[in-house]
């Protein structure tokens, strides 16, 4: 396109450098972008790479060695693609295709499984005549516009099933039981957003949580709090979540021992002075 353009040859050859890659790229590398360059490098890639003859081969062996497929959107729309594409192709470089048609269709029909053979034979309008490959091509392009409609179809089904279930998973659950905070039973909130959760000292917090067998960084009933991923205390870092963090003195701080429940026998102890009346 470029090279038919009335441009200034440095335009052509600025044109030229910024839209090839690799081999080519290399080919014209040590060509500045000057006025005289443009023809030298362009006629250099045209004696590379404009070979008709290794062109022409490389299409029809792309054309007669494509692959037999089972019926399936991809497959129809690769062997029809790739068909109308090396065709085009060859057509371009002046070979005449025209004649091609009965030996590149016992060709490329070879390639169908016998579920899309049948469909191929059942679709002849004149079965005893020869056939011309344009016709094959419409063929392929209704079968797999066919396939995609029915495949959407299957998808908007397998959804509409998806969401049935789900609603009717969601009525059992709520059937079964309500949601509501298990501390105050009044809605549906996490256990660090219930007001009556966050009025009880730490300690009162730290026994709740342990009486209902919850993790002690995350409040869930469904995870063990060495292998929960939640964020740890933001004031001590360690493995508990922020509102039970309890306050200990140095000397309390020498019994700690790490403990895989997430709390440890300093804290226990913590607890049950808190519980008393001593504030640690």
């Amino acid at each position: 396109m470029v090279d038919n353009q009335p441009l200034p040859g440095a335009q052509k050859m600025w044109y030229l450098k910024s839209h090839v890659t690799g081999e080519a790229e290399k080919l014209i590398s040590h060509f500045s972008i000057t006025e005289d360059n443009y023809s030298a490098a362009w006629t250099l890639l045209q004696d590379r790479y404009n070979n008709k003859r290794v062109l022409a081969s490389t299409l029809i062996d792309e054309l007669l060695n494509q692959p037999s497929f089972t019926s399936t959107v991809a497959a129809v729309k690769n062997l029809h693609d790739t068909t109308k594409e090396c065709l085009l192709a060859l057509n371009h470089l002046g070979v005449q295709t025209t004649f091609w048609d009965p030996i590149l269709l016992q060709v490329l029909i070879k390639k169908l499984d016998q579920a899309m053979l049948i469909r191929y034979e059942q679709s002849l309008a004149k079965p005893k005549e020869i056939q011309n490959i344009q016709e094959f091509l419409a063929f392929l392009e209704l079968q797999f516009q066919l396939m995609e409609v029915v495949e959407q179809k299957d998808k908007v089904a397998i959804k509409i099933k998806a969401n049935r279930n789900n609603s009717v998973s969601s009525a059992v659950t709520v059937s079964k039981g309500n949601n509501n905070c298990k501390l105050c039973n009044v809605d549906r909130h996490p256990l660090y957003h219930c007001r009556k959760f966050l009025q009880f000292s730490p300690s009162q917090r730290l026994d709740w949580v342990k009486n209902q067998q919850l993790c002690f960084n995350c409040f869930r009933n469904d995870y063990v709090v060495n292998k929960c991923s939640s964020r740890s205390c933001t004031k001590c870092n360690k493995k508990h979540n922020t509102l039970l963090h309890l306050e200990v003195n140095n000397q309390t701080k020498q019994n700690i021992q790490p403990s895989s429940s997430g709390y440890n026998t300093a804290v226990t102890t913590a607890t049950a002075n808190t519980s008393t009346g001593h504030r640690l």
